[in-house]
């Protein structure tokens, strides 16, 4: 699944009506690439009132700084110079207090010391800008459309890392634990590969009885597709054995289980009784020396040679 950290569920911030949409389902979208262009009164509002705010602080910087050389003259009263400053304070307030707003709204400090060599036409433009590097996953905005500032426009999911959530049983629950590596094998392609297990739930799903463990896994390259099953193996415990082959190199013939090994004829059929096992490898608990090399690879073309030119115990001379 998608990795919930790096998931953004896009809104306006203000209301408007779409003017350009520039994304859709599948895009690749860069930080801060606009995805779409929303006309907006409430924007032109609170650029206006910011714009407003700097021309009154602006007025009353001049008003204090005349006051003051009255009153460093001596001919202004000690009343009309502190009105002034206390004038200059608050319009000094009341622009940074805009300002803010115009923040909040998504506006930078560059877009808003612009504002005053705007054309009127481009006063309700508001960009929307992507705030992560990612794909576009949904898509709820059409031109023309009218938006509130909550609205849900996109949602963008950053693709470079993905969640493996894995259902573990009551059964398992007791040995699947954080920090475990296990093997991930994706259900309908067989791609397998190494991972760790980042966390498990301490609490089981009412409706499924299991635990989930999550699995965090690096997808800069995009072969972990979200939707896609997988399996999940881990090793709950280790044995040390004399004789271990992979299971590929175990073979079924006339109801016996032989292995190839090489001899100065070809290969011989060795039988063999096999012990404990796991997903890859099978014990052998007799019929092979340790430090015997054998056949790994290609047995059953081997295995096919036997029985279809019916050797006995010596299956040709080809590797």
């Amino acid at each position: 699944m998608f990795n919930g950290d790096g998931v953004v569920h896009m809104v306006p911030r203000v209301s408007g009506i779409a003017r350009e949409v520039y994304k859709s389902v599948g895009d690749k979208v860069a930080a801060g690439e606009v995805v779409a262009v929303i006309d907006s009164r409430e924007l032109a509002d609170a650029k206006s009132g910011y714009m407003a705010a700097q021309a009154r602080y602006g007025l009353a910087q001049k008003v204090f700084v005349r006051e003051k050389v009255l009153h460093d003259k001596k001919v202004s009263s000690e009343q009309d110079y502190l009105s002034s400053e206390q004038a200059l304070a608050e319009a000094q307030i009341e622009m940074r207090s805009s300002a803010q707003k115009l923040h909040a709204l998504g506006l930078t400090e560059k877009e808003i010391g612009m504002l005053g060599s705007e054309q009127d036409e481009s006063i309700t433009r508001y960009e929307i800008r992507s705030p992560i590097n990612g794909i576009v996953t949904k898509k709820h905005i059409s031109i023309g459309e009218s938006l509130s500032g909550d609205s849900d426009i996109f949602t963008i999911a950053d693709m470079s890392s993905v969640w493996v959530d894995l259902a573990v049983y009551m059964k398992d629950v007791g040995v699947i634990r954080a920090g475990q590596s296990i093997t991930l094998r994706v259900d309908h392609s067989g791609v397998e590969t190494q991972a760790k297990v980042e966390m498990v739930t301490p609490f089981v799903d009412e409706s499924t009885r299991s635990a989930t463990a999550r699995v965090v896994l690096d997808n800069s390259g995009g072969c972990w597709m979200p939707g896609t099953f997988v399996t999940a193996f881990s090793s709950t415990s280790e044995v040390d054995l004399p004789v271990v082959v992979a299971k590929s190199s175990v073979q079924n013939i006339e109801g016996h289980d032989v292995v190839f090994v090489e001899d100065e004829d070809g290969f011989e059929m060795k039988p063999v009784i096999l012990g404990k096992s796991d997903r890859k490898n099978v014990e052998i608990a007799a019929g092979l020396e340790p430090g015997s090399d054998y056949v790994s690879d290609g047995s059953y073309q081997l295995k096919a040679t036997v029985v279809t030119r019916g050797l006995g115990g010596h299956a040709g001379h080809g590797h």
